[in-house]
């Protein structure tokens, strides 16, 4: 508890005349204003890394320009398109399916941008993902979780859906960040036409060159 100089606190009448007398402690004002002054510099602090980050993220993928979906139907996958059937209902595993779609995000994202569309096959065929608002969240905790826990450092990505012909389709924007590279399990991805490949010792002298300044 505080302890402070106390002063008198007095109530007076209409006539001036003392009907009561109390003792407050103001506490030490020092510590007051001390505390007062940390809670307003950390309050600034914290707003301004969340600010700066949120703002980073918004201007960094509204200047990213990847292809629409029916643009990406039309050309088929490329050096900016992948396709993807679809990934486990499963948040915990992570089978062939979840290691070819982290390969793709890391390759997007040490090569530039691109988007992943899942619900669509190889052939461009769309064939949607039963989603229901539950599944919708849990699918799209899964990817956030995918690549959070398996790339480092973690690539800038944007999850939203779309409805083609009653049939949803999930699609994943990778940016590419502001690290020199991503790496999954240690290895670095590169995408090169419609595939992800490991980079060689050329392709890291290329990363270093484009991205190190």
């Amino acid at each position: 508890m505080l302890n402070g100089p106390l002063i008198d606190l007095e109530q007076v009448d209409t006539n001036g005349r003392l009907i009561a007398v109390s003792l407050a402690s103001l506490g030490d004002l020092r510590w007051l204003c001390v505390v007062v002054v940390a809670i307003l510099s950390l309050s600034t602090l914290v707003a301004r890394y969340l600010s700066r980050k949120f703002l980073r993220s918004y201007f960094l993928f509204s200047q990213t320009r990847v292809p629409t979906l029916e643009e990406a139907l039309s050309q088929g996958e490329g050096t900016a398109v992948e396709f993807k059937r679809g990934l486990s209902d499963d948040e915990g595993r992570t089978g062939a399916a979840e290691e070819e779609f982290l390969k793709t995000v890391a390759a997007f994202a040490n090569s530039g941008d691109g988007v992943i569309f899942i619900g669509i096959d190889d052939t461009a065929k769309v064939k949607g993902l039963d989603l229901d608002a539950t599944r919708r969240d849990r699918l799209e905790r899964k990817i956030g979780q995918l690549v959070r826990n398996r790339i480092r450092p973690r690539p800038p990505i944007q999850v939203t859906f779309q409805r083609v012909n009653d049939r949803e389709v999930a699609c994943v924007t990778v940016a590419r960040g502001e690290a020199l590279a991503y790496l999954l399990g240690g290895a670095i991805y590169r995408r090169h036409g419609s595939a992800d490949i490991q980079a060689q010792p050329e392709d890291l002298a290329q990363l270093v060159a484009q991205y190190a300044l």
